[in-house]
């Protein structure tokens, strides 16, 4: 099974040939290859070739926002019984296929991660017409139903046709989705258990990472990463009921609000609890909160109140239950 997402290269072209033919990417790039008829490593030479065959068409490479190559990715499964060599035979095949053979590209097979992928980049210029390759509205899905067929005939799972669409879902998303299962639906499930076994963010924390998910804070947002793939999610990706607040809330057990202060306002630490001068009362009123209803990004901490309970004392020593 292969998904194929479309880019659109508008500048830097040599550059973008580099990255797709990096040797480290590429097994020395043994995987890499061009039609243009020069040096795979010598990617100002190729990048001139795309450049001179777009002179051809109207306006040239120097028209604004002229498309210089269009980058395509063919990602395949991990699950799918591919070799790297197979992958950049059947990425032959495929770009052969969609561009009729009448357009000058490179190709590049990926090995740095855990599902081998392909890197194309065509040049737009047509060298049979001297036109400019346009892409449309139905061009992604034709050339996802290509790819479709040159998987089956390989012996490789193909996309449920529902998923298809002008703009490519994620990657994962769709590899899981064509299997039955949804990576937000297999990353709710550990954080839904780790915050039924925690009381307070440090012990959610531990009890998260025991269940392979990392989490951080940055600013408001939480980042989940699944530590057996390295992928990395925000607290968007999984639904409101995951962020910050919401995570808080479940380990109180009750509706919470937030509160924030900088390290200067704090008046008192100790192992458990966090005394803070309220802003405004010249540190009349103090509010004493309980560590693990507390969450630290750099120096800046953010106090999580159930909002039945909270109240300030008005003296130094007073604090919140």
């Amino acid at each position: 099974m292969a998904v194929v997402k479309i880019r659109k290269v508008k500048a830097t072209l040599a550059k973008s040939i580099a990255y797709v033919t990096d040797p480290a990417k590429t097994d020395g790039q043994r995987l890499a290859s061009t039609t243009t008829g020069h040096d795979i490593a010598d990617c100002d030479a190729i990048a001139a070739a795309f450049l001179n065959n777009l002179e051809s068409t109207k306006g040239g490479s120097a028209r604004k926002g002229a498309v210089l190559a269009l980058h395509v990715i063919q990602s395949f499964d991990p699950d799918d019984p591919i070799t790297p060599e197979q992958a950049h035979s059947l990425g032959e095949r495929f770009v052969q296929e969609i561009t009729a053979g009448r357009h000058d590209y490179v190709i590049a097979t990926h090995t740095d991660r855990a599902h081998v992928h392909n890197h194309i980049l065509i040049c737009p210029a047509d060298l049979t017409t001297g036109r400019a390759m346009r892409l449309t509205k139905g061009t992604l899905g034709r050339w996802r139903q290509a790819s479709d067929r040159l998987c089956e005939e390989n012996g490789l799972k193909v996309i449920d046709p529902t998923l298809g669409g002008r703009v490519s879902p994620d990657l994962a998303q769709l590899y899981a989705s064509a299997r039955g299962e949804n990576a937000k639906d297999r990353l709710r499930a550990p954080i839904d258990q780790a915050c039924m076994a925690s009381r307070g963010f440090d012990a959610f924390r531990r009890e998260l990472e025991q269940r392979g998910v990392r989490v951080t804070v940055r600013g408001r947002r939480l980042t989940y990463t699944v530590l057996a793939s390295g992928m990395r999610f925000s607290d968007r990706r999984p639904g409101v009921a995951y962020n910050m607040l919401a995570v808080m809330g479940k380990l109180e057990r009750r509706v919470v609000h937030e509160i924030s202060f900088h390290d200067s306002l704090m008046a008192r630490r100790t192992r458990t609890a966090v005394t803070v001068r309220v802003p405004g009362t010249r540190g009349r009123l103090r509010l004493t909160i309980p560590v693990e209803r507390m969450i630290r990004d750099g120096q800046v901490w953010r106090a999580y109140r159930p909002t039945a309970r909270a109240r300030c004392s008005p003296t130094p020593g007073g604090g919140m239950p």
